[in-house]
């Protein structure tokens, strides 16, 4: 019940950061996008209205979440336009090179194994295709944006942006771009920093 509740608190503050995403992301009609970690289905919701031939696909460590954002997008799953599956970034339940592109926000911060699942993400991704991964961002002592410690806190991890993007490149992404927006977010979490790190799978 608490992990329901804290999803639809998501949906209902995080829309900000999922158009902005979805701008970074910008998805063509006829594309295959993933979306890792979609909880309540909220960003999958928005990406349809905005793109309506865009075809979709979600996996979701909670079984519970994966139901959830099903049942939000029941109309584009039973058009065969949605399918989300129980799984983790780890080892994501779909075929190499199955996706024009792949969007994640509020998640990297529990990602077990950074480096092996930024090389699962860009496995499924087509050459060319594009990763736009999405998070809260924090300054340390030095000054230096940071990814934050968690998703509903400005407190800097030890990951600095630069050094995402770092072990972005290493695991095969080009034309990679570091991005911070200040979003305004509704209720007790007001102004926030958000960032963004944008990259393509390497062609050949």
């Amino acid at each position: 019940m608490a992990g329901r509740l804290g999803a639809l608190l998501m949906a209902r503050i995080g829309g900000p950061m999922h158009e902005w995403a979805i701008d970074l992301l910008d998805p063509q009609p006829g594309d295959h996008v993933l979306e890792i970690g979609p909880a309540h289905g909220a960003l999958i919701q928005r990406m349809a209205a905005r793109v309506p031939e865009v075809q979709l696909a979600g996996v979701d460590p909670s079984a519970d979440m994966v139901r959830l954002a099903t049942r939000r997008n029941q109309t584009l799953a039973g058009e065969g336009r949605l399918d989300i599956r129980h799984g983790s970034v780890s080892a994501i339940p779909f075929n190499g090179g199955s996706f024009h592109g792949v969007v994640t926000t509020n998640t990297i911060y529990f990602w077990p194994d950074l480096d092996a699942d930024l090389g699962q993400v860009v496995r499924v991704l087509q050459p060319g295709g594009r990763l736009v991964i999405g998070f809260r961002a924090g300054r340390d002592e030095m000054d230096e944006w940071h990814v934050a410690s968690n998703g509903g806190s400005g407190t800097p991890s030890s990951l600095s942006i630069v050094g995402l993007r770092n072990r972005c490149a290493v695991a095969g992404l080009v034309n990679l771009r570091a991005r911070l927006r200040h979003l305004q977010g509704r209720g007790p979490f007001g102004r926030m920093t958000m960032g963004a790190i944008v990259g393509e799978k390497r062609i050949g």
